[in-house]
């Protein structure tokens, strides 16, 4: 299953949910009975639980899925109209909101819910009584992946990313004199850099499966996470680059925020291959107005990347720690193998949750 790519999250089922065989020897349709049991509980219909949920009225099934498919198979469902939608069909019907697997309305329910199950739990993690702060860090960056590499044999060939699939292609990678030191070991995103007295200057390679994609840099984090981190983000569109000033928010579990004050040097020279590789140049100042300067000493550094989407989400396990001092290109991680990965994967936990 680690290796399997999931099923889009839509209105278009998959076969086996149509013959689901029960102790009885019936065969059931999976959806069918959504639908029944929905009747059968008096769920609203579909534009009440949307407006319910804060947005307005759907007045066509356009505003549903722009999708012609989509809209033509409501009509022919609900020939009555929009107002006749039932919820568990409009709701999987509606397109993704960027970098998610739901519509807005499902989305909306999601973080509803999962509020509520945290809001209710006497036990949960991050209640004060129940931790310390070092031990609510280490909860934080646990991810799924240790969970299930504690309880089995061997995870010699255990993937490192849990959720998506990463692109089959890697990145064909030169040495370049220009940028002679290299940061990161991933087959998909490397970052290279020098240094004179004035900027940082980095090259940046980022395999992307479709040309679209994210990478991040941040400096200087207060933890082992995000917390009081800087960072230089980059968002690629169809093989274009933007780049951007951000920083962490407080707890430093939450999506960075982009700075009000924008590094007017910090523009991007950017290329991209047949192979959907992007290739990006520019330069940061080592002492920036406002911002954190590089000194010659060890420097926290994170390195994170998405190479399948540019909806600026949640990094998942592409990510790392280093500690670099970029006046002479000692690089090293910022702690030990184990408690790297374990602190990288909890923190993974803490931003699941809350980039919803």
């Amino acid at each position: 299953m680690i290796l399997q790519q999931q099923e889009e999250v839509d209105v278009f089922l998959a076969d086996a949910t149509k013959k689901i065989a029960n102790f009885d020897d019936h065969v059931y349709d999976l959806a069918a009975f959504d639908i029944i049991r929905s009747r059968d509980r008096g769920i609203p219909l579909y534009n009440v639980v949307r407006q319910y949920s804060g947005f307005p009225k759907a007045q066509s099934f356009v505003d549903i899925s722009n999708k012609t498919i989509i809209q033509e198979n409501l009509a022919k469902v609900y020939p009555n109209g929009i107002e006749t939608v039932e919820a568990w069909v409009g709701v999987m019907s509606e397109d993704h909101l960027d970098g998610s697997n739901f519509g807005m309305v499902m989305n909306a329910s999601m973080v509803t819910q999962y509020t509520y199950l945290r809001d209710s739990d006497k036990f949960w993690y991050e209640k004060p009584e129940m931790f310390t702060s070092d031990e609510r860090l280490i909860i934080r960056n646990t991810t799924l992946r240790d969970i299930i590499i504690r309880n089995i044999y061997n995870s010699v060939n255990f993937p490192q990313n849990l959720w998506s699939i990463q692109p089959k292609m890697t990145l064909n990678s030169s040495e370049d004199n220009s940028y002679p030191t290299r940061i990161g070991s991933w087959s998909q995103y490397i970052v290279r850099y020098r240094i004179d007295l004035t900027y940082v200057y980095f090259k940046v390679e980022l395999q992307t499966s479709d040309g679209n994609g994210w990478f991040g840099m941040g400096f200087d984090p207060d933890d082992e996470g995000m917390k009081g981190a800087e960072f230089i983000i980059g968002i690629v569109t169809n093989g274009n680059v933007t780049l951007g000033n951000y920083h962490a928010d407080v707890d430093g579990y939450h999506p960075p925020i982009r700075d009000a004050i924008q590094d007017l040097t910090l523009v991007p020279k950017f290329s991209m291959s047949d192979t959907k590789a992007v290739t990006v140049e520019f330069k940061r100042l080592l002492h920036p107005p406002g911002k954190k300067p590089i000194t010659d000493g060890d420097m926290k550094y994170i390195l994170a990347y998405n190479p399948n989407s540019n909806a600026f989400s949640y990094h998942q396990n592409n990510r790392f720690l280093y500690r670099v001092n970029f006046y002479n290109s000692e690089i090293g991680s910022a702690s030990s193998t184990d408690h790297q990965r374990f602190v990288r994967l909890i923190h993974g936990c803490g931003m699941f949750i809350t980039w919803w």
